[in-house]
Parts: structure tokens; sequence; C-alpha cells
């Protein structure tokens, strides 16, 4: 009591704690005396919601399982398109250079990469929302991974334009549908989510170089780093397919 007195004066307040705590036992009591007669009211019958409130949570507890599974894999598989794109970003544009000394056409590849960004992203936002997300992020990487492919196996100015249209086209457009992703298996509570799958996409940027700088150190070639990149996206598209199967043979059980 001497405690509280001496922590209430600092805060300008005068109500004893005995009298508060009479007032709150009084009060519990009261609502206790409450809850008792009405559950005496109550008619033999009440329990029935109980037990289909029961019955509701076992039935879904699968799911939400199911869509913690997705959400996992959702933030894992995002994280493979920052690891090939940074790669790319690094390497191809030397490789160009290397490939045609003393031409301007490495100096357009950038600018088609924006345009193909600015395109795709109006693209992928009038795709058909009842599109599942997860089969067109896997799409979106099996176009970067040709992109990738298509600079080293044709290493000439077509090439190296038809890999920077094709890695820039679905770049923003992989944003979108793992932000609608996230939307779809969290709805409002999807932040955290988000937050999540864009920190692995950073966890991407920041092992690419980190695993491909040793390999073309080693190798003596850009390209072999090139390949992982676009052999990591393409693994990437093959787990969202797999994760997309086993999630809709899940939901028609």
């Amino acid at each position: 009591v001497l405690v509280w007195h001496v922590f209430e004066a600092g805060r300008g307040r005068v109500a004893p704690p005995v009298s508060s705590a009479a007032a709150a036992a009084r009060a519990k009591a009261g609502a206790t005396a409450h809850d008792q007669s009405g559950s005496h009211a109550q008619p033999s019958g009440h329990t029935a919601p109980s037990v289909h409130s029961s019955a509701s949570t076992h039935h879904a507890r699968p799911a939400e399982t199911t869509h913690r599974a997705d959400a996992i894999w959702l933030v894992v598989l995002y994280g493979v398109p920052g690891f090939g794109y940074i790669i790319t970003a690094t390497f191809l544009p030397v490789i160009a250079r290397a490939a045609l000394p003393g031409s301007a056409w490495p100096d357009l590849f950038w600018p088609m990469f924006g345009v193909a960004l600015i395109a795709g992203a109006l693209l992928g936002a009038r795709l058909p929302l009842h599109w599942d997300n997860r089969t067109l992020l896997a799409g979106a990487y099996v176009l970067q991974a040709a992109g990738i492919a298509s600079g080293i196996i044709w290493p000439t100015a077509a090439g190296f334009s038809i890999g920077s249209i094709l890695i820039g086209l679905p770049f923003t457009a992989i944003t979108l549908f793992a932000m609608r992703e996230a939307r779809r298996l969290h709805g409002e509570h999807a932040a955290g989510l988000m937050g999540y799958a864009t920190a692995a996409y950073g966890i991407g940027q920041i092992a690419g170089p980190l695993v491909a700088a040793p390999v073309a150190a080693h190798t003596g070639s850009f390209s072999p780093a090139l390949w992982l990149a676009a052999f990591a996206l393409m693994l990437g598209a093959i787990g969202l397919l797999v994760v997309t199967r086993v999630s809709k043979n899940r939901s028609h059980r």
C-alpha cells in the first residue's frame, strides 16, 4: 500500500488500492453470480454449439496447416529470382561487352530491359485474377531462365536483345504475383508474409554474387555462373508447380 501511494502520488491519483480492490471484487462477484444464473437458465441442448465449434476447429486445422506450408514455400521460392537476377545483372553486361567489342549495342540492353519491365508490369496487372499466382510465377521464372540462356547460347546483338527483353518482361510481374499470393494466403494480415518474402528476395541477391564469383574465378568464365542462375530459376519454377499441384490435391480431399 505504501509503495502504491508513492507511485500514485507522482501520477496525481488519490484513490486507495484497498477500495479499488474491493470494488473489483464486488464487480467480479456480481459477474460470477450473473454467469451462474445464466448457466442454470440455459436448456440442456446448450452444449451443442460447443460440439459444433470443436468439430469446425478440427476441420479448420488442416487448412491452416496447408496455408502455413504454402506460405513457407512462397517465401523460399520467392528468393530464387533474387538470386538469378543479381547474377545476370552482374555478369551478362560484361559478357555482352566482351562479345561485342566497339559496338553500341551493349548500351541499349538496359533500356530494352526497362521498356520490357514496364510492358510486363502493365500486362501482369491485366491478367485474370482467378489464374493461379504460383503458376504465373513459374512461367515468369521460365521466361527469365530463357532470357539468360539466350545470351549465353547466342552471344550476338540479337541474342542479348532477346535476353534483355525476356529477363525484363516478368521482372515486376514476379513481385505482383508473389504479393497477390501472399494476400490470398493471409488476407488482410498478409503484411508479415510479404515482409518475409521480400527479405528472402534480398537474401537471394546477397547470395548470388557470393556463389557466382568463386565459380567464375574457378572456371575462368562467366558462363557457368549464368547457367547456375538459369538452373536456379528453372528449379524454382518446378518447385512452384509442385507446390501448386500438392495444394490443389489437398483441397480436393
